[in-house]
């Protein structure tokens, strides 16, 4: 997994939801960028040589149509699969959230959920992470707009 930061000395760190939950992930590799792709060299030497056999990125984050967009771009350029969770992403105004996915997807890339993406890596009941992952999909179906970020395409 890569988390990038946008300019963290000025613009702050990651998010404590997420920082605060980083210490039990393996294999975590975090960046600091100026761009607005997270395809930095740093990064892009990463992917290549911890997972030179890597052809698909699941790809989330905030700023859609700037980040996450520009990212998207830069990976399908390289010739990656990108698979876009939309429930992942955000950006200031939900029209800019909503016309960046059209871009994407119009660019090649999959648009997908959370709750696809987690069940497609899963693979099948008979992973040992199933239940664990089918609690937690329950949990957040039952919250008000759990997975939901109010955007309708």
């Amino acid at each position: 997994m890569v988390l990038t930061t946008q300019y963290s000395s000025r613009l702050g760190t990651t998010v404590s939801e997420i920082s605060n939950n980083l210490e039990n992930v393996q294999n975590i590799k975090m960046f600091d960028k100026m761009k607005f792709s997270m395809l930095i060299p740093k990064v892009e030497n990463h992917l290549t040589s911890t997972i030179p056999q890597c052809k698909a990125v699941l790809l989330c984050g905030i700023e859609t149509h700037v980040c996450v967009l520009q990212t998207c771009l830069d990976l399908l350029d390289k010739g990656y699969d990108v698979h876009v969770v939309s429930d992942a992403v955000s950006s200031s105004t939900s029209y800019n959230r909503s016309i960046a996915l059209e871009r994407m997807r119009q660019s090649g890339a999959f648009i997908t959920s959370v709750e696809s993406a987690i069940f497609q890596l899963a693979n099948d009941a008979s992973n040992p992470e199933f239940k664990s992952i089918s609690k937690l999909i329950k949990e957040h179906l039952k919250v008000e707009n759990g997975f939901d970020t109010g955007v309708r395409m």
